[in-house]
């Protein structure tokens, strides 16, 4: 049994010119409650042309910070380098511009310890409950590929897995740059005992919502990963035709709406 103690997770941070929120990033893992857990932080500079790296340097301050620089090669790539140097049991992902609350660790290593079953942990990024169509999720809840086509659970910060996934499966997709963290959960999810709990130990992205900032803004190149992820899944027999289908359907009128609420906001915005 893979037990959260002390000295057991390895925490990955991808980074590419984000000189003005790192230190914070660093701060938010350095300051958890149960920071004893964390063996290492791994932050990976993905080729940064600004102060990125300077900053890393700065917030060098123990043994357990491990800084990468590599040529620029993206986010998935970034994070695949920092997960093959990662030596602890389990494996916490977070980005460059998002801060963990102070008791993330805590309370995910409780959860953990409690159900020696989960391989997969993810959290909420928002203090409201996610939603399912009408249904709340208020419970710590095993979720499924068919869940996942149809709902993105968790947000990438919130994670934490087992190494083994890693080893056994591989990383990202590197080749894909939009909508890679839904089609790496994806393919866990058919493999592995993947669950979700409703508490936030996560402020997304300086508070904005997802979609707001960074890649996940493109709304078309988002969209187009989506669909392209129901595919692979598809073909590699993850999921049924029928659920391709329905899920690329769905994913359809989700686009739409969200070109609509885009367009109305410019417009509510150019009013003001």
């Amino acid at each position: 049994m893979e037990m959260i103690k002390d000295n057991s997770i390895s925490v990955v941070v991808p980074a590419f010119n984000c000189q003005d929120t790192i230190s914070r990033v660093i701060d938010s893992i350095r300051y958890q409650t149960k920071y004893s857990y964390i063996k290492e932080i791994i932050v990976v500079n993905d080729g940064s042309t600004d102060n990125t790296l300077s900053q890393l340097k700065k917030n060098d301050l123990d043994d357990k910070m491990v800084i990468i620089s590599q040529k620029n090669g993206g986010v998935s790539k970034a994070r695949n380098v920092g997960m093959e140097y990662a030596t602890g049991e389990w494996i916490a992902l977070c980005d460059s511009d998002d801060i963990w609350l102070n008791n993330k660790i805590e309370i995910q290593g409780q959860i953990l310890n409690m159900h020696d079953d989960i391989d997969f942990l993810g959290g909420n990024h928002s203090e409201n409950a996610q939603k399912i169509f009408f249904f709340d999720l208020k419970k710590l809840t095993k979720l499924n590929t068919l869940f996942l086509c149809f709902k993105v659970l968790p947000q990438t910060s919130t994670c934490i897995f087992k190494r083994k996934i890693y080893e056994q499966i591989g990383g990202y997709d590197e080749s894909q740059t939009h909508a890679e963290d839904i089609g790496y959960f994806l393919k866990i999810s058919h493999f592995y005992k993947y669950y979700y709990s409703p508490e936030q130990v996560v402020i997304y992205g300086d508070g904005k919502k997802v979609g707001e900032n960074g890649l996940s803004s493109n709304l078309k190149k988002m969209h187009e990963g989506f669909l392209n992820n129901y595919k692979r899944m598809y073909k590699s027999g993850y999921i049924s035709y029928f659920t391709y289908l329905c899920a690329s359907h769905y994913e359809n009128l989700k686009y739409y709406v969200r070109l609509y609420r885009k367009n109305e906001s410019k417009k509510n915005n150019c009013l003001h």
